[in-house]
């Protein structure tokens, strides 16, 4: 850990920091140990730890070095939070994982052999357990665009239950049956695909998608038995 905590200053010293804006809310919540001003604009260097203080002197940005710290999490926001890296860093950088991939490459197709075989004998592999809820919704979200798709053709029926009630009474058409039941099937794909886009872009959801969620997965749960062509 100390030859790449050194490798990486030596970086820094050679090619310039990384650094990123934080808000001293952020700090004071992830450094509780370190006083923070709200006065005070923080950076820090996403390579080699620095966290140093801005501060405009004669128009001109100098940085205070405060101290190295180690962060859990950054509040990414998905914007690029820094520069981009020197040229010659850049190429070192690419040449370095091409070679890396290219050595890794034999392990690589071997796990993806075991993944897809794990994935054929019972539905899932243990890559898919890592994040085991993101791969549950991509399937889901899949099969259930599939099975509307296949539904559209009008040779699919409905359940009983939405059609009679438990006197076996005619309460709706087989066509009004299906329209509700297609209504269900695009909340639950809708709740989805929100919880989904979590994974691929970290963000909080506002309240509004947040009821669209809650919604979805009480119709899931309410129409599970319901699920089929």
């Amino acid at each position: 850990m100390k030859i790449r905590e050194k490798w990486n200053d030596f970086l820094c010293y050679v090619f310039g920091h990384r650094w990123m804006i934080l808000e001293y809310t952020f700090l004071d919540q992830h450094l509780k140990n370190y006083y923070f001003s709200p006065d005070i604009t923080y950076s820090y260097c996403y390579r080699c730890n620095e966290l140093s203080q801005i501060n405009a002197i004669n128009g001109d940005l100098t940085y205070t070095k405060r101290d190295k710290v180690y962060l859990d999490s950054l509040p990414w926001n998905g914007n690029k939070p820094f520069p981009d890296n020197h040229p010659f860093l850049e190429f070192c950088i690419q040449v370095y994982y091409s070679i890396y991939r290219a050595c890794n490459w034999p392990k690589d197709f071997y796990r993806e052999c075991k993944y897809f075989i794990q994935r054929g004998k019972r539905g899932y592999s243990n890559r898919d357990l890592w994040s085991f809820d993101c791969y549950l919704s991509e399937v889901i979200i899949g099969g259930l665009k599939r099975l509307k798709e296949i539904r559209s053709s009008g040779n699919c029926g409905v359940p009983s239950r939405l059609c009679h009630d438990s006197t076996g009474k005619e309460i709706r058409t087989v066509e009004e049956a299906s329209k509700i039941l297609e209504d269900a099937m695009d909340k639950i794909i809708r709740a989805f695909e929100l919880q989904k886009s979590m994974f691929d872009d970290p963000r909080i959801l506002t309240a509004t998608e947040q009821v669209e969620v809650d919604e979805g997965m009480k119709t899931f749960i309410e129409y599970f038995n319901d699920l089929g062509d």
